[in-house]
């Protein structure tokens, strides 16, 4: 996916983590398994797009200091 944005576009402006899951079962019926998915999806999942992403756009960055 990165990659066919690199070639498209030549750079990543910016980047939305909008991936989320909800488990809908009563706290009592709900597994490790689940859970587990719910991590993965709603916290690991951004923390690696973001992290290779953010090699991408680290690259871009120009920074200007004003005096």
């Amino acid at each position: 996916m990165i990659n066919e944005c690199m070639k498209k576009f030549g750079k990543i402006d910016v980047l939305v983590n909008n991936a989320e899951i909800v488990i809908d079962k009563e706290f009592e019926d709900r597994t490790v398994e689940g859970w587990k998915n719910t991590l993965d999806i709603n916290l690991i999942a951004p923390f690696l797009l973001t992290k290779i992403v953010g090699k991408e756009m680290m690259k871009q960055v120009l920074l200007i200091q004003l005096l």
